[in-house]
């Protein structure tokens, strides 16, 4: 994180700059990626009874209903599904606001330091909002003429995850290359991708596969296998009785 840029070293002649605020952090990690070390910031956490995300604005709901994804997911035949790599760490936290995100680690003497974030941060009420609000601004206005991709990115991903059906291969295929293309004009990097038709992925860089895209033989994974695959699974604590007869079509 600190490597790549997503937090900074707070310079000596502004550690004892007033009006900020210091977050608590611990590691979350996924049992199927124990090598992948997720950082979270406990922005609720309260000093005098005030917390950051007591004073934050989380803003409008801006992501699609979890059916009206899986819905448009199971219409067709071929089915799709990716992922926007590092979401949050895509978009820069603006310059007077970063002291609001100070955090204390070790610099490279081993001495605690005080550090602060320059992308937004998991765990900030703030930030899922001004994610999405920028993927969606990103999609308008760089459609690049292609409005079925546009409209895939408004309407069929759930925070960072897209799901889609098409009638076709090449189809679906030119709607990954053109929501790609999309999503690098703001320097973001679709990957993840994955299908139940293996032709689909033929045409792009293998590290932009999902890890288990060339594990499948014959027609590919199910929707059910590449719905697991996805992270939306992860988002879904208690799934309703809609919610699995969808799963299980």
């Amino acid at each position: 994180m600190i490597q790549k840029c997503d937090a900074e070293i707070v310079p000596c002649d502004e550690v004892w700059k007033p009006n900020v605020w210091f977050l608590p952090h611990h590691n979350v990690i996924n049992p199927k990626k124990p090598e992948k070390v997720r950082v979270v910031f406990d922005a609720s956490a309260e000093y005098q009874g005030v917390s950051l995300n007591k004073l934050l604005l989380s803003g409008p709901d801006l992501n699609n209903t979890l059916i009206g994804v899986l819905t448009r997911f199971r219409e067709r035949h071929v089915a799709i599904s990716c992922d926007i790599e590092s979401m949050f760490y895509r978009f820069k936290v603006d310059v007077h606001h970063r002291d609001f995100l100070r955090f204390l680690w070790y610099d490279d003497s081993g001495n605690i330091a005080e550090y602060r974030m320059t992308k937004l941060s998991f765990g900030a009420a703030a930030s899922p909002g001004c994610a999405k609000f920028g993927l969606l601004k990103l999609a308008q206005d760089h459609s690049l003429g292609s409005p079925v991709a546009q409209w895939f990115i408004e309407h069929c991903f759930y925070v960072d995850d897209g799901l889609y059906s098409c009638d076709t291969v090449e189809e679906a295929s030119s709607l990954l290359q053109d929501t790609s293309n999309i999503c690098a004009r703001g320097n973001l990097k679709l990957h993840k991708l994955m299908s139940n038709r293996p032709e689909v992925l033929k045409h792009f860089q293998e590290e932009d596969l999902a890890r288990k895209a060339n594990h499948f033989e014959g027609e590919g994974p199910s929707r059910n296998e590449l719905f697991e695959l996805s992270g939306i699974l992860l988002l879904i604590s208690f799934p309703s009785p809609l919610y699995h007869s969808l799963l299980l079509l």
